[in-house]
């Protein structure tokens, strides 16, 4: 028997106008016999209790219950599906990833579009390396718990009748993962009707119908340079591509952050970050985790590493940044200019050399030499016409060479604390 529309708008989605005529003329009556459905009720706040029924915990120390949801955010090719597998492997027979604690064998069912069968099993093999030893018992536990479906039939409403409900009700998960969630939207990701209609409308109540809880991985915007400051800037939360309520809805976000290397990813938990139970290398809790991957690319696997060694690791990846101060300061820009001396040094390989040996964004390099010249530290020698490689003028674009005033009047000291006049160039 099919369920019952909750509204017009869902009535329409399945019936179409037709069902909605026949419902405003009184066609959809109840059936004799059947019972309404139970109105909501309200209870005393004192009367709640604090601790969940046995069996409603997922992942320890409260962080995710059942007919409760996850949001994992990663960009495109960064590992989501990696790291899926990873998850499933180990919760499926019990095991601890990534810090994440589960509150035992967990029954695992994967719904994806985004690998073929023989790209899963290949996941699944070099996650499978990674959690070794493995004993006879966890393996027939992960046989029996952990089962995978490839489809990309179906979409939005059709998603979850055709597809979603069927499996929940013949493999019973205790999680399901939907991977990744583009494919079976059906609508805007930045649409709040379209969001709030795939995760509210059509996964919460089939989450509670069948006891169970959701792990949606979801693709960011596309991101910034690693270096620069709009990278800093980004607050995790908000990586999600489309509508803010892919933030909304979950308990629990995590966020996969791009590191600069490659191999490393930090893992970020974006909404209950002290319930992940992560503790940097001082035993403090934390928000983030670093992740990284197998050296083997025939092994795909995430494995957690140690902050320390982390961000070791991302400093040897980034040699010319790291251990420098990303503030650009005056002496720097300063003694660059000294050094070209009486005859000046374009603006823009100031800048450059600057943004080189301080690791500061090209941005800040550039407003450090504006202010340099606003203070007179640095004065304009001349102006320049840009030319092409076979000296051809450029338009009447102007190339400025400046230089450092101190390293001018030492050279003309008759005119030292006076404007500096302009030279003309040759």
């Amino acid at each position: 028997m099919s369920k019952e529309p909750k509204d017009l708008r869902e009535r329409f989605v399945a019936e179409g106008p037709e069902g909605i005529r026949k419902f405003a003329e009184g066609a959809a009556q109840v059936s004799e016999g059947q019972p309404l459905p139970e109105s909501p009720k309200a209870v005393p706040l004192m009367d709640l209790r604090t601790e969940p029924p046995e069996g409603a915990e997922l992942l320890k120390s409260r962080l995710m219950f059942r007919a409760e949801g996850m949001v994992v955010v990663g960009q495109t090719g960064g590992g989501k599906s990696t790291l899926s597998i990873g998850m499933a492997l180990h919760w499926g027979c019990g095991r601890i990833y990534l810090g994440i604690a589960p509150s035992g064998p967990l029954k695992i069912l994967i719904v994806e579009a985004e690998d073929v069968e023989w790209t899963n099993g290949f996941m699944r093999d070099g996650a499978l390396v990674a959690m070794e030893p493995l004993d006879d018992w966890e393996r027939k536990l992960l046989k029996q718990n952990v089962h995978v479906c490839e489809t990309r039939s179906h979409v939005g409403p059709g998603f979850f009748d055709k597809v979603l409900r069927p499996l929940l009700e013949k493999h019973r998960p205790d999680l399901v993962f939907i991977n990744p969630a583009f494919s079976y939207l059906g609508g805007e990701a930045n649409s709040a009707v379209d969001v709030a209609d795939f995760l509210r409308v059509g996964l919460n109540p089939l989450l509670e119908e069948f006891d169970c809880g959701a792990v949606v991985f979801h693709h960011t915007n596309k991101l910034p340079g690693i270096e620069s400051q709009r990278m800093k800037d980004v607050n995790p939360l908000y990586l999600a591509s489309g509508h803010n309520e892919w933030n909304n809805w979950p308990r629990v976000g995590l966020a996969m952050m791009p590191t600069s290397d490659p191999e490393i990813m930090a893992l970020v938990a974006t909404k209950r970050p002290k319930a992940a139970g992560w503790r940097d290398d001082e035993g403090n809790l934390t928000s983030t985790c670093y992740i990284q991957r197998s050296a083997d690319p025939g092994e795909p696997s995430w494995t957690m590493i140690g902050c320390v060694e982390a961000r070791k690791s991302m400093a040897e990846a980034s040699p010319k940044k790291a251990g420098r101060p990303a503030k650009i300061t005056f002496e720097i820009i300063e003694r660059i200019a000294l050094e070209a001396g009486v005859e000046g040094i374009r603006r823009a390989e100031l800048t450059a050399q600057c943004e080189d040996e301080s690791g500061a964004a090209n941005s800040t390099c550039r407003e450090r030499v504006r202010q340099a010249l606003e203070r007179e530290i640095l004065v304009v020698l001349r102006e320049e016409q840009q030319k092409r490689a076979d000296g051809s003028p450029v338009g009447c674009r102007k190339i400025q060479v400046l230089g450092h005033r101190e390293a001018i009047a030492e050279n003309f000291p008759s005119i030292d604390g006076n404007p500096i006049p302009a030279v003309e160039s040759d």
